[in-house]
């Protein structure tokens, strides 16, 4: 029997590709199917845990011995997922929620002026905005709020706080506050329709230098700065202070558009960095203002300047090599961002944010240049107008008492905690000018006319802006 034998022959370069385009046929199939499983297994997880969701609801519904509200049994469980994040920065807005959110970034609302927030199930104030009711009333960055109206807050979310603390123009809320090591105190403020223009300016022309505050970041907020801006490039100073204390930031797109007046267009204002380490770069697109480079910028930060803000000062430092100076900022490295259903709004963090160099300053803040402290501010407090403070008292309020002479140009040499008979001279002394018995003791009506007059003096005075004005013309 004859067999008939083919040899059959292959050119040898492609026998190599045949078997390279097998193997990555072979390779394709296997990660597909690896993904296929590793899909089908999130989905068989994630939808196992709706399913306890749904059979937890449906037993509340079904068997809980009262009727209940849907919707608030909802929302609570969406509460208890974004408080699962322990951020305290996320957050879901109810309808009521939405519009005072809503307010707070327009500009306009009726309560005390204050922006608070909530970490470790504690409730602080974060800034006193600029000119408002909190601010008039001597509340401070990372004051704690532990009652309102007299009854303990413990245990309330954030959301709870506002809604007990904003009111109609012309009533009263009774803050109880804790301040640092110092005993809880109360403090009374009367609420005011707020309508914050977030850009003020100030022209000392003997000193030959503009300062322009900036309170908080709302819409409209760069076209306030870019009219100020306009002004200030047409006069001969030589220098600009952007003073941002007790900011609390707001909207980024704000923040951005701002740096572009002073960096230019297409610049890189941030980078944003979700979890999986990707970055997106934040670019301005607003034209510079032609003239600033002719005026050396400062920037006036403390602890209670947060994140847009920092995102400024950032950007500027790092751009232009902006002085800053005052306190460390706050330290908010991260961003949020909103997911409107209906009615309601989830608010979240997506991503942290980093300077255009890349610093990250989450927890740390921006450091200052040059630390220019705010004197007796530092050691501001509520003093009891109950209590006698006199010659032989000792305590933080007595340091505070005489700080407070001393910037009122009484004679004090040394401020302390012991009430000696140096700072019962200056009492009688302050009490004589405002026609106050002069017993040489702090109470009653001496103790109520020295917080309004520091409270004035802070505010018309302000001695850490003098000594800003004072480094930047001397430097």
């Amino acid at each position: 029997m004859n067999i008939l034998k083919r040899k059959i022959t292959m050119n040898p370069i492609l026998f190599t590709f045949f078997i390279l385009i097998s193997m990555i046929v072979a390779s394709i199939v296997t990660m597909a199917t690896f993904y296929l499983y590793q899909s089908l297994f999130n989905q068989n997880h994630s939808a196992n845990n709706f399913d306890k969701i749904e059979t937890v609801y449906e037993q509340i519904n079904n068997e809980y011995y009262k009727d209940i509200d849907e919707d608030k049994l909802i929302d609570s469980a969406i509460d208890g997922m974004v408080e699962g994040l322990e951020d305290p920065y996320s957050e879901y807005l109810t309808e009521e929620e939405l519009s005072q959110f809503d307010e707070s970034i327009s500009g306009n609302f009726e309560g005390i002026g204050a922006e608070i927030e909530q970490r470790d199930n504690e409730i602080f104030i974060s800034s006193p905005i600029k000119g408002s009711p909190a601010e008039k009333g001597g509340l401070q960055p990372k004051d704690q709020i532990i009652g309102i109206d007299g009854d303990s807050i413990e245990g309330q979310d954030v959301n709870d706080a506002v809604k007990k603390i904003r009111g109609e123009k012309g009533t009263t809320v009774t803050l109880t506050i804790v301040r640092g090591n110092q005993q809880p105190f109360d403090v009374e403020i009367t609420r005011d329709k707020i309508h914050m223009d977030s850009v003020s300016h100030q022209s000392i022309e003997n000193e030959s230098t503009d300062i322009i505050t900036i309170s908080r970041f709302q819409q409209g907020t760069h076209k306030e700065l870019s009219n100020v801006l306009d002004k200030v490039v047409n006069n001969d100073h030589n220098h600009l202070i952007l003073d941002f204390r007790n900011n609390p930031g707001g909207l980024l797109d704000e923040a951005v558009n701002m740096i572009g007046l002073f960096v230019g267009d297409n610049k890189v204002a941030a980078i944003l960095e979700t979890r999986d380490g990707k970055q997106q770069e934040v670019k301005t697109t607003i034209d510079q203002v032609d003239g600033l480079e002719d005026k050396t910028i400062t920037i006036v930060l403390n602890e209670g300047s947060a994140s847009a803000s920092e995102v400024f000062a950032g950007a500027l430092q790092d751009h232009i090599n902006a002085t800053v100076v005052g306190e460390s900022s706050y330290g908010k490295g991260v961003v949020q961002t909103t997911k409107q259903f209906g009615n309601e709004l989830l608010k979240y963090t997506n991503s942290k944010w980093l300077t255009p160099n890349e610093r990250w300053i989450h927890d740390k803040g921006i450091k200052p240049d040059k630390v220019i402290k705010p004197s007796i501010y530092k050691h501001l407090t509520m003093l009891d107008s109950d209590k006698v403070y006199k010659e032989n008292s000792k305590g933080e309020d007595i340091q505070f008492i005489e700080f407070g002479l001393q910037s009122l140009g009484y004679s004090i040499k040394s401020p302390n905690k012991e009430f000696d008979s140096e700072t019962e001279k200056a009492l009688k002394a302050f009490q004589q000018e405002y026609e106050i018995k002069a017993t040489g003791e702090m109470h009653g009506k001496t103790t109520d006319t020295f917080m309004k007059v520091i409270f004035d003096h802070l505010r018309n005075d302000d001695p850490q802006m003098k000594n800003v004005i004072q480094f930047v013309t001397q430097t």
